[in-house]
C-alpha cells in the first residue's frame, strides 16, 4: 500500500512540475525586451515617470562622462544593434532613430558646457500586419 502512495506522489510532482515549467516558460517569452542599453559612462539625469508623458521632452536624458559628441551614435548605435535594435534613421552625429518590435527610440546628444547630454525619445508604433 505504501509504494502505492510514493508512486502516486511522484506522478502529482511531476505534473506539478511540468504545468509550473509551462506557465513560467509561456509568461516567461511573450514580451521582448525593449529597454535601451545604458553604455558605460552613461549617468540618467532625468525620466518621465507617470501616466501623463508630454512627447515633446525627452523621455529620457543622460549626461555622458568623457564622451564625445562627434563620435557618441557611432559606439551607441552598435551597442543597440548588439542588442537587437535596428536603425531606421541614420542622421549621425546629430540623431540617430532605432525600432525593436513596436518600440521606437530617437537618440540626440547635445554638446553643453563641454559635456555630452543625450536625450531620448520612445515610443510605442503600430506594426504593420
Amino acid at each position: 500500500m505504501e509504494r502505492g502512495g510514493i508512486k502516486m506522489k511522484k506522478h502529482w510532482l511531476a505534473a506539478i512540475g511540468m504545468s509550473t515549467l509551462f506557465v513560467l516558460g509561456a509568461c516567461g517569452n511573450d514580451s521582448e525586451d525593449v529597454t535601451p542599453p545604458v553604455q558605460e559612462g552613461m549617468e540618467l539625469e532625468a525620466e518621465q515617470t507617470g501616466e501623463e508623458i508630454d512627447p515633446n521632452a525627452p523621455t529620457k536624458t543622460f549626461k555622458v562622462k568623457d564622451g564625445e559628441y562627434a563620435t557618441f551614435l557611432e559606439s551607441y548605435e552598435k551597442e543597440l544593434h548588439d542588442d537587437g535594435w535596428e536603425t531606421t534613421l541614420d542622421g549621425k552625429p546629430d540623431f540617430l532613430t532605432v525600432q525593436k518590435g513596436d518600440r521606437e527610440l530617437k537618440v540626440m546628444p547635445v554638446e553643453l558646457d563641454g559635456e555630452v547630454v543625450v536625450h531620448m525619445y520612445e515610443e510605442t508604433i503600430e506594426l504593420e500586419k
